[in-house]
């Protein structure tokens, strides 16, 4: 009977927030999983919900003493993606699969019969847009323009009520623009930027004009 927790699918470690980050010894728990790519090595079970509007996220065990081995699956237990050699030795996983909401399960194991103690890593990655410009200019002298873009969403709104991905902008004095994107997860984002421009100035008027030589010629 299984009674550690962590020591099995139905008796996870609970993860509530990332990023996440913790060390813990493989020879405490039993060779609970016995799901494709299962390993003869001790293993630990992982229960997280993906985070909202989290566009990837990444899986490792750089810094753990042994061979390591990753198992990401989800609430049936079907594989969704495995890693043990991303760096020769440690595992790491990095995916845009996962469903916001959904709750998936991550087993670490080592590979073979590895055992030994392991640090396991994990963060959530957002895809906020955010505003370029063209030829990453944000000073320009009155009377010019610059291009704002931002990544790709589901739809767009610029402070100056345009709702393009792009815009062209001449501002006549230094200005802040901003855009509010919704993704296609129906998150939303914001982000803002200043275009300095330079006013233009006018020649001053020219006096006392003489040839290099200081003289005027009348002849």
């Amino acid at each position: 009977r299984n009674t550690r927790i962590g020591d099995a699918f139905n008796l996870p470690i609970v993860i509530s927030s990332f990023p996440y980050q913790t060390t813990d010894t493989l020879s405490f728990y039993s060779d609970g999983y016995t799901g494709a790519g299962n390993q003869p090595s001790n293993d630990v079970f992982y229960k997280f919900k993906v985070p909202a509007c989290s566009d990837s996220m990444s899986f490792s065990t750089v810094g753990s003493s042994f061979d390591t081995y990753l198992h990401l699956i989800d609430s049936t237990q079907t594989v969704i993606e495995s890693n043990n050699n991303s760096n020769s030795y440690f595992a790491e996983i990095f995916t845009r699969k996962l469903i916001p909401g959904k709750t998936y399960y991550l087993v670490v194991e080592g590979n073979n019969s590895a055992s030994g103690i392991y640090a396991l890593s994990i963060k959530a990655s957002y895809a906020e847009p955010k505003i370029k410009t063209s030829n990453n200019l944000t000073t320009i002298c009155k009377g010019d323009s610059v291009t704002l873009s931002t990544g790709t969403a589901a739809s767009y709104l610029w402070s100056n009520g345009f709702t393009q991905q792009k815009i062209t902008v001449s501002p006549q004095d230094t200005t802040y623009y901003s855009v509010t994107v919704v993704t296609p997860r129906g998150c939303t984002f914001s982000d803002s930027i200043r275009i300095n421009v330079i006013p233009a100035t006018p020649p001053s008027v020219v006096q006392n004009m003489l040839p290099a030589h200081n003289t005027l010629d009348q002849s």
